[in-house]
């Protein structure tokens, strides 16, 4: 453990709490809306976890105005059903939440974005290991 912690920091990634914060943040979102993220994201830098949180909010708000009023969707309800495609479910006054996360997506490596591995087996990564 302690040698990935140490090759992790030889990335030398600026912020690496806000880092694994957006990571874990980016992975509890739906596939439709990471990739509105993605898509309304131009810029190569990592983002932070106040980006991430900052569009869940914008896209809670969009649903928010284009569906019938409601009670505005907490932030967990935001992460789990937050999509342009999916307003309505965010929506439903009287339907049960479950806060329970069930990831059926592919779990992608945070450094080289491969499907492949998870980060901490990644190939760029084990290279700066120690």
């Amino acid at each position: 453990f302690h040698s990935a912690v140490t090759a992790l920091r030889k990335l030398e990634i600026e912020d690496l709490a806000d880092y694994l914060l957006s990571y874990l943040a980016f992975s509890k979102l739906n596939p439709d809306t990471q990739r509105l993220f993605e898509n309304t994201r131009r810029k190569s830098e990592i983002p932070s976890y106040d980006d991430i949180v900052t569009f869940v909010k914008e896209q809670a708000k969009i649903c928010a105005r284009t569906n019938a009023p409601s009670k505005i969707p907490s932030m967990a309800a935001s992460f789990k059903h937050a999509s342009s495609r999916d307003c309505s479910s965010i929506n439903k006054a009287k339907a049960p939440h479950s806060f329970v996360v069930q990831d059926n997506t592919t779990v992608k490596c945070g450094i080289c974005k491969s499907a492949a591995h998870v980060a901490c087996m990644c190939p760029t990564f084990l290279e700066v290991s120690p």
